[in-house]
């Protein structure tokens, strides 16, 4: 197969280097030399870094003196501030008494967040360096296996997952949403392990420890595939008695083993040092699973249900189920039917395979091996889910068909280039570089709006934080945060965080030590300078009919009022039926109601009315 990347721009920079050609443009000239730079490859990656960059550019300009992080958002600053500071032992909050297995997204966030001046967009910016890489290294391994047209495909797929996911998500750094495409980035890592590749193991090495670590979900996903790798990487070479390969594979692991206790250096501290630690509750938690697990066949849905004719992934996402907030598939999804493609093009890969020689021939058929490894890893991991399957933790169930639909293309390519020679270099790459110009002005046009992450929620704690601030002497000591009924988590977390950052000591109580760390529970032998109640919706009024409580800062949803005055004027209306002569039909009174009724913008925030109060006692 022609190697479009090496070949192309060459003969087309020695075309363009005639002696009559301006000095700019001779041979040697800075035309010149960036003509025969830029090969598809370089321009391939260029389309994919340049919509990141104005993402980038737009939060730290838009974005940056407005965004007040909440909820685990907020936690995941708190501890990233911790690095360097504090120990950081344990990854972010989950359920019950634990935390995820361990901190390797805060480590990696923290070099980010402290060049960003340790503003708050710095995690964001940090998620958006975390996506990017990973996306560049699948790029990377693709050209490396599959050379230009697998690269061409894997970044297609590539963007076209991000622009299903949405503006924002690369720059996202929730632990639910910044492990797709690292995990992405396994699979492929994983497959080139297959393949022989020795430095695979230690990268994959890596990679599987920053998923486990940073979401527990990925324990089960992440070894397991790492364990494939090691097996499909070790047996053959071990059985070939090939002394140059075995000593690769020594160099790798001898990398691979300390860069694994390096990484999970922390946990295994938390694991001497704390009784119990956070790594035997989090067992104790799936080992007795009290609020259940689901079956098999939920995981089948939830998991095959992406290879349905209209695939959330490249179509739209399907809203989550009512009431339970969880996979739109867990109860009934569409037939799998786009694994017949699949399966076609693993027939095809199986063909070649056995009347051709070459190692793409075989790569593609290890590629769909491990992609079936995959799919039955994750119908066990969504199966032995402990409580709701909720829709926000399943996005990495898009990556098995972003993989499939790179396997078909690339079998595709290379079937077409095999029958018409020409059209590699004539159709296949110009047209898969004019979908990633098109996709890529997408991403430009989605980022450069900068918006503020999570604004609604943002612009309620702005409204709240200098108010509280007001309301605090920053030099009495300790600075109390409660949330009582603990439904204001929202927001709580977002005043312990901005009370911090303007060099107050926030605390919290000592049942909170698990989500914001001991170091911030409050200590009983210290002053207290203020104790801060934090309460939303009917809360208030409760919280507010105590005399000892003092309302400092207050924030509610506009559009909450104009509810209040519709219903007063719907109160009134139907009052005056009850005392007037006679009485329309109930459609005139429905009609009526509807009148009377201003329409109001959705309230996109978490509450529509939060409160802070100073306890005075």
């Amino acid at each position: 197969m022609v190697d479009v990347a090496r070949d192309a721009p060459a003969q087309r920079a020695g075309e363009s280097g005639d002696d009559d050609a301006p000095a700019g443009r001779a041979a040697g000239g800075p035309a010149h030399r960036l003509v025969r730079w830029l090969t598809v490859d370089r321009a391939a990656l260029a389309l994919v870094v340049i919509p990141a960059l104005v993402a980038a550019i737009a939060l730290v300009i838009e974005a940056r003196p407005d965004y007040f992080p909440t909820a685990d958002h907020a936690l995941t600053e708190l501890q990233v501030r911790d690095v360097g500071r504090h120990e950081v032992l344990v990854g972010l909050y989950s359920r019950a008494d634990w935390n995820h297995p361990g901190p390797a997204l805060f480590y990696l966030l923290a070099p980010v967040y402290r060049l960003s001046g340790s503003t708050s967009i710095g995690i964001d910016l940090g998620a958006l360096v975390i996506n990017m890489a990973a996306i560049a290294g699948m790029a990377l391994v693709a050209r490396r296996r599959g050379g230009t047209p697998l690269m061409l495909c894997t970044l297609i797929g590539s963007l076209l997952l991000a622009r299903t996911l949405g503006v924002g998500f690369l720059s996202d750094a929730w632990n639910n949403f910044v492990v797709v495409f690292p995990f992405a980035l396994l699979v492929l890592l994983v497959w080139s392990m297959s393949c022989g590749e020795t430095w695979a193991l230690w990268a994959s090495m890596g990679v599987a420890s920053f998923l486990a670590q940073t979401h527990v979900g990925f324990v089960l996903l992440a070894l397991a595939l790492l364990g494939y790798g090691i097996v499909t990487l070790a047996v053959p070479i071990l059985r070939s008695g090939d002394g140059e390969r075995r000593r690769k594979l020594r160099r790798s692991t001898a990398i691979a083993l300390p860069l694994a206790g390096l990484l999970w250096l922390p946990t295994f501290i938390d694991v001497v040092l704390n009784r119990p630690s956070n790594l035997r509750k989090v067992i104790r938690w799936f080992r007795v699973a009290d609020e259940g697990t689901h079956t098999l066949a939920e995981g089948w849905r939830v998991t095959t249900g992406q290879f349905g004719l209209d695939p959330e992934w490249l179509i739209d996402k399907r809203p989550f189920q009512w009431g339970t907030a969880e996979s739109p598939f867990i109860a009934s999804a569409p037939l799998p039917l786009l694994l017949l493609v699949v399966a076609a093009a693993g027939f095809v890969l199986w063909r070649r395979r056995r009347h051709d020689a070459s190692s793409e021939a075989a790569d593609g058929w290890r590629l769909l091996l491990l992609l079936a490894f995959t799919l039955v890893v994750s119908i066990v991991a969504v199966a032995r889910t402990v409580g709701a399957a909720f829709d926000y933790r399943l996005r990495w169930t898009w990556v098995a068909p972003m993989v499939a639909f790179v396997l078909v293309a690339w079998t595709a390519w290379r079937e077409i280039a095999a029958r018409w020679p020409r059209s590699e270099r004539r159709v296949l790459v110009p047209l898969a570089l004019t979908t990633l110009v098109a996709l890529s002005a997408v991403h430009v046009a989605t980022a450069a709006r900068g918006v503020t992450p999570r604004e609604p929620d943002s612009a309620a704690v702005a409204d709240l934080l200098p108010d509280v601030i007001d309301a605090v002497d920053p030099d009495g000591g300790q600075v109390l945060v409660i949330d009582p009924y603990h439904a204001a988590g929202y927001y709580s977390r977002a005043i312990v965080l901005g009370l911090e950052r303007a060099g107050f000591d926030a605390r919290v109580s000592p049942e909170r030590g698990v989500l914001f760390g001991q170091h911030r529970v409050v200590d009983d032998d210290r002053p207290v300078a203020a104790r801060l109640v934090v309460v939303q919706e009917a809360g208030i009024d409760i919280i507010a009919s105590n005399p000892d409580m003092q309302l400092v800062a207050e924030w509610e949803w506009p559009g909450a009022r104009q509810m209040r005055r519709n219903a007063r004027r719907q109160a009134d209306y139907l009052a005056d039926l009850e005392e007037g002569p006679g009485r329309p039909t109930d459609t005139e009174i429905l009609g009526d109601l509807t009148r009377l009724e201003t329409p109001i913008t959705p309230n996109h925030a978490k509450a529509d009315h939060v409160a802070v109060f100073l306890d005075r006692t």
